[in-house]
């Protein structure tokens, strides 16, 4: 997993269709022995029960997790769970 965004394809019971979440890696973490660790928070999932013209985001709220990050980073890993929502439910 590396450190930034990336994206999992999933089956929710909330939701009628496949959903896309979005999941932040802010930092790898390294213990004593020598192995990588990874901290991911999923911040959102994208669906689209209503249609492709009516595509829903519905963030993760956590009170002691914050993230900064670049606004690019974040507008192009939406437009790719966008394009991957959209290709997993055809």
């Amino acid at each position: 997993m590396k450190k930034g965004f990336n994206l999992e394809v999933s089956s929710n019971l909330n939701y009628d269709r496949m959903v896309v979440n979005i999941v932040y890696n802010p930092e790898d973490i390294n213990f004593n022995d020598d192995k990588k660790y990874y901290v991911q928070k999923q911040i959102a999932i994208l669906n689209l029960d209503k249609g492709v013209d009516n595509i829903e985001i519905e963030l993760i709220s956590s009170q002691e997790v914050f993230f900064i990050f670049p606004l690019e980073e974040f507008q192009g890993i939406l437009e790719k769970a966008k394009k991957l929502l959209i290709q997993v439910n055809k």
